[in-house]
C-alpha cells in the first residue's frame, strides 16, 4: 500500500461458468463481493483473478477470485475476500456462485464443498462420465466418476496450491483458473472458498455444474455480496483515496 493510504475498497468478481456448445442453457454467474478494509502504508496484498470456464459439450466451471494479505500462502486467517465462480452449463443451466461459504451441488451430480474443501465430482451414467468438482481454498475438487472406457473430468486445483482449472473430458470444456472443475457433457463445478459440485449423469443426463462458495472478512465494513451482472471473466478492483 502506498504512503498515505489507510483504507481501501476491494471488489472481487468470480469467473462465470462456461457455455455448452451443444445446448442453449446458460452458465452460472460468478459472485460479486465488495467491502472496505483498514490498511497500513507498506502493507502487501496478493490477488488471484478467476477465469471463465471453457466451452464444450458441457461448460467448464468458472474460477473464483481472491484477495489475501501478505505474499505467502493463502489461509482462512489471511483471506480478505473470495468471490466464487459459476457452474458450467450442460443439459441443465449451470448454478450461480454461492453467496455463502459452502459450494452448491451440481445437477444430478456431486455435492458442493463444505468449509474450505473442494466440490465432489459428478456421478457417471451408464456410458457418460461425470464432471469435476471445483477447488476450495484448502482442498482440490475431486474428479468426476469415469464412464465406460472414458475418464471423468478433472477437479479444480486448491486455491492455496495450483488454483488450476481441471481438464475436460468427453468433449467437455476445461475449468477456469481459480479452481474451476473440468466438464464432460455435464458442467464443471465453480471454484471458490469451497468448490461447487460437478454435474453428473446418474439419474438425469448431463447436469449443470454447482457454484463455488464466497466469503468476506469480518473486519470489512460497507460489505456487499451478490451476483455479477454478466457472465464473464473474473475481476478484482482495489481502490483508495490517499490522504495528504
Amino acid at each position: 500500500m502506498p504512503e498515505g493510504v489507510t483504507s481501501i475498497t476491494i471488489q472481487a468478481v468470480g469467473g462465470g461458468g462456461g457455455f455448452s456448445n451443444t445446448k442453449t442453457t446458460s452458465p452460472g454467474r460468478g459472485a460479486l463481493v465488495q467491502g472496505d478494509f483498514t490498511v497500513q502504508p507498506g502493507m502487501q496484498l496478493t490477488v488471484l483473478v478467476g477465469d471463465r470456464g471453457g466451452p464444450g459439450a458441457g461448460g467448464g466451471g468458472g474460477g473464483g477470485s481472491f484477495v489475501w494479505t501478505g505474499v505467502g500462502d493463502l489461509t482462512p486467517t489471511n483471506l480478505l475476500v473470495a468471490a466464487g465462480g459459476g457452474g458450467g452449463a450442460a443439459c441443465n443451466p449451470g448454478l450461480n456462485a454461492s453467496l455463502g461459504q459452502d459450494g452448491s451441488a451440481g445437477n444430478a451430480g456431486g455435492a458442493g464443498g463444505v468449509g474450505t474443501s473442494g466440490g465432489m465430482g459428478g456421478a457417471a451414467g451408464s456410458l457418460e462420465p461425470g464432471a469435476g468438482g471445483g477447488g476450495g481454498i484448502a482442498q482440490p475438487g475431486t474428479p468426476g466418476d469415469p464412464g465406460t472406457n472414458v475418464e471423468g473430468a478433472g477437479g479444480g486445483g486448491a486455491i492455496a496450491g495450483s488454483a488450476a482449472g481441471g481438464p475436460g473430458s468427453f468433449s467437455g470444456g476445461p475449468g477456469g483458473f481459480g479452481g474451476g472443475g473440468g466438464a464432460t457433457n455435464a458442467g464443471g463445478g465453480g471454484g471458490g472458498y469451497s468448490g461447487g459440485g460437478g454435474g453428473g449423469n446418474s439419474f438425469a443426463p448431463c447436469g449443470g455444474g454447482g457454484g463455488g462458495g464466497s466469503f468476506i472478512s469480518g473486519n470489512a465494513s460497507n460489505t456487499e455480496i451478490g451476483l455479477a451482472p454478466i457472465i464473464d471473466e473474473g475481476v478484482v478492483i482495489i481502490s483508495w483515496e490517499a490522504k495528504s
